[in-house]
């Protein structure tokens, strides 16, 4: 996700070494995203001081980065997911961030903020916070594995896009 965040232009390029984390080598492939995701404020690790950078990132912790990226201040009230109450450490994040609409739940009510995001979700909800709106393609498919039908078909064209 720090690759990412980065190669979208939400974190800027510098020459950052803060926010070391002795379970991210110094040649591990996505060294420097880390460390420039870190020194932005953009992700902080585990109190434990480690990154994990081969873990899934969860629902909640992806809420945590649009908040910070798009500055959000206080909290978005309660929300209507009976599965993130005030006692879930992202609670207000979550309400703020589903406020403003990059996220959503689930149809059956559910938010799970432990469940790992998925890539679709990734590209949906990153192409809402930088305000990407998915155009009706035209032109051949670019990924053999999403299908037009797949929920998040246009989303995943938009992504690619330059």
């Amino acid at each position: 996700m720090a690759a990412i965040l980065l190669n979208a232009g939400m974190v800027s390029q510098s020459s950052a070494n803060k926010g070391r984390f002795f379970d991210v080598a110094d040649n591990y492939w996505a060294v420097n995203s880390i460390h420039q995701a870190s020194a932005a404020g953009m992700m902080s690790g585990y109190p434990d001081g480690t990154f994990r950078p081969s873990a899934n990132i969860t629902r909640a912790e992806i809420a945590a980065v649009i908040y910070k990226y798009k500055a959000m201040q206080g909290a978005g009230g309660g929300t209507a997911f009976f599965d993130v109450r005030g006692d879930h450490w992202s609670s207000p994040i979550i309400a703020a961030v589903v406020a403003k609409g990059y996220m959503a739940g689930y149809p059956d009510g559910t938010f799970q903020p432990e469940k790992a995001l998925t890539r679709a979700e990734a590209v949906t909800i990153l192409n809402r916070v930088l305000n990407r709106v998915p155009q009706n393609q035209a032109g051949p498919q670019r990924w053999p594995d999403v299908v037009p039908g797949h929920w998040a078909y246009k989303e995943i064209e938009e992504a690619s896009m330059k």
